[in-house]
Order: C-alpha cells, then structure tokens, then sequence
C-alpha cells in the first residue's frame, strides 16, 4: 500500500490491516489552488490518464471519457492500495433504492463482465452488475465501488462481522433511504452488529451547495431541508447521519471526510459545476486476504 497517495483520503485508519478502503480526490497529485490552473499552460503537476475536462483522476466509465483512461486511472488507485489483482464490482447506478451481494454475481444473469478495450492494457477486471446503488460483500476477492460528482457515498465495514459495503445516495437515493435499508438489511440478516459497525461518508455537495426545487424539497425529510430567502437547501450528510442511527449503528462509529463537490473544484469534480462532461470520484472498499 502506498501510504503518500495524496489522492486518497482514508476513513478506517485503524482497520487498514483489515480493510483497505478510500475516497478519491479529482487530482493524481495535490494541486495549489493558488497557482494558475494548468490548463492554462502552467507546468502540470504528476496526473492521471484523463484529460480536458475529465483531468485528470477521472474514475466514471459512463462520464463519456475514453474508457481505456479511466481504466488507466482506476489501475492507478487499485496499485497505491495493493489491489491490482482483485476485481473491481462498479454498478451501473440508477438512484434507486436497491443494494445487492456482490459475492453472488456471477451466479445471476444481472451483470456484464467489461471485455475489450475497456479493460485493455490496463489489465482491469470488473463486472458491472446492473440497476444497484449500494453493493455488500465478505469475499476479500472483490473491491466495491461507487461513484458520484456530487452525490454522497458511503463506505460500510464492520469489524466485528467481518462485512463490507459501498452505497451511493444522492438526494433521490437519500429520499428512497438506500442507506438505511442496506444497513438494516445486512444487520437483519446478520451480516453486521449495527452497533459495531463504522460509516464512512465522502465528499458531496454540502447543505449550503445542494439546492432543491419547491417540488423536490417537499418530498424530503423536512427536518433537513433550510429554507432561504424562497430558496430551499438539503443537508445530505445530516440526513444520511440521522438514517444511519436509526439503523442502529453508533453516532460516534459515523465519520464524514467533509469535502464540498461544489466549492472545491480543485479537489473535486462537480456535475453542477461541470455539465454533462463531468469526471467522477469513488469510494471503495476491500477486505484484506486473512
């Protein structure tokens, strides 16, 4: 594992001989925000595969980047964790509300293996299972990921359980309660002790920044929606936080990274910020072999 990658931020620091798990940043290597943009023409720093408005850690296949860049990228990020030779488990996301077992897919019909040139010199494997936000698993063969540009993810260990799982929950996947039905799942199905178990939120789009429509905004727990001046805000993380205690887990075993899509674009990507041809962060997580 490489302990100096800067573009790694790790939420279980103490578990790290059990699990090996992180959320990305935009940027291969740290940039300054107060020197010029290198897009520029100033000299760029160490970077990833991607390029224009992908640069340069995008992790998206379906960003609309080249996929063997991305593969390039995602090599990249499984090498600085010793992961290389897993396989990568990166849903095709639909903002819903279902979470599936990642250590069965090859036994259903509800995944596609990427062949050709996505996975290409890179040397990635991944299976793509189809239509989940959230994945769990106790194989220590996989990696699970989510990815967002602006969504909040959610990295799940329980060390007690010995369980794994990764959600994406934007403000649709936040309202259907993704992230608490899967913990409520994989407690109910005694998969993890919710008392035991540690939740890691990434980066997203912060109350200040995640602006809702009337329309939307009354769909909405209203305990985390800030009206202002006829504007209507949602507080995700606070929502997310207040779904996962009522799962069970411990409010001192919830972690945010911090981190706002929005107002950080040198450290992140932002679909808000950056349009259809936004890169993508990621969160993933894999068990250490025993």
């Amino acid at each position: 594992m490489n302990e100096s990658a800067p573009f790694l931020l790790r939420p279980f620091p103490e578990w790290e001989n059990r699990v090996r798990a992180a959320f990305t940043s935009r940027h291969l290597a740290v940039r300054d925000p107060s020197l010029p943009n290198p897009a520029a023409g100033s000299p760029p720093s160490p970077a990833g595969a991607s390029t224009g408005a992908y640069s340069d850690l995008n992790l998206g296949f379906l960003s609309g980047d080249d996929p063997e860049r991305v593969a390039r990228n995602w090599k990249t990020v499984l090498d600085a964790e010793g992961l290389a030779e897993k396989t990568l488990v990166i849903p095709r996301m639909v903002h819903g509300d279902v979470f599936i077992d990642a250590d069965g897919l090859t036994e259903t019909g509800n995944v596609r293996e990427a062949e050709g040139p996505e996975v290409g010199e890179a040397g990635l494997r991944r299976l793509e299972p189809q239509g989940a936000d959230a994945l769990f698993s106790r194989s220590s063969r996989r990696v699970l990921a989510v990815t967002m540009a602006d969504c909040l993810t959610a990295l799940i260990f329980d060390p007690a359980g010995g369980t794994i799982a990764a959600v994406h929950a934007g403000w649709r996947g936040t309202r259907a309660r993704i992230l608490e039905k899967t913990l409520r799942f994989l407690a109910n199905s005694g998969r993890i002790r919710a008392e035991s178990a540690l939740v890691a939120f990434g980066p997203c789009l912060r109350p200040d920044s995640l602006e809702v429509g009337a329309e939307v905004a009354a769909g909405l727990d209203p305990e985390f929606v800030i009206g202002k001046a006829g504007r209507f805000y949602f507080d995700m993380p606070g929502c997310n936080r207040a779904q996962a205690i009522a799962a069970g887990v411990l409010v001192d075993h919830i972690r945010d990274s911090g981190g706002c899509t929005l107002t950080e674009p040198e450290r992140y990507f932002s679909y808000r910020s950056d349009g259809q041809a936004s890169g993508r962060l990621a969160a993933f997580i894999s068990l250490v072999e025993p």
